[in-house]
């Protein structure tokens, strides 16, 4: 799932180098797991090889001032996050995008009216507590 997202991100920092900061809810077991995703999945794929060249030995720096991840699940209510983080980024966030999805036609119905429909409205809900 993560490998979709990562081309917006790779633009958005390739084309955008200014941008404050981006928060990636990830659904993972804890934190380390999390930033264990980013790294594997986004950070270092092949994808953002332009960028590691553009910013060499500087890479890593780069990425930890622009990104951070953010230990969630948007099937669970507050977007599965702890109190604490919730109200943090609803202080912190701009813009929020929606990439989540699931769109397999053997899905169990449940789990794709979940994370299709219920997740766009906590997201709502989300956006809503958001002071920007």
């Amino acid at each position: 799932m993560l490998q979709r997202f990562a081309v917006l991100v790779e633009k958005i920092l390739r084309v955008q180098p200014n941008v404050r900061h981006l928060y990636l809810l990830i659904r993972a077991e804890d934190a380390r797991c999390a930033k264990r995703r980013l790294n594997e999945q986004i950070l270092w794929s092949d994808l953002f090889e332009r960028l590691r060249s553009r910013h060499a030995k500087e890479y890593e720096a780069f990425m930890e001032q622009k990104i951070t991840p953010v230990l969630g699940d948007m099937t669970k209510e507050m977007l599965g996050m702890d109190p604490l983080t919730f109200t943090f980024l609803a202080t912190r966030i701009d813009i929020i995008i929606n990439s989540a999805a699931t769109m397999g036609f053997d899905e169990q119905y449940d789990h794709a009216l979940n994370m299709n429909t219920r997740s766009t409205r906590r997201i709502m809900e989300f956006a809503k507590c958001c002071q920007h």
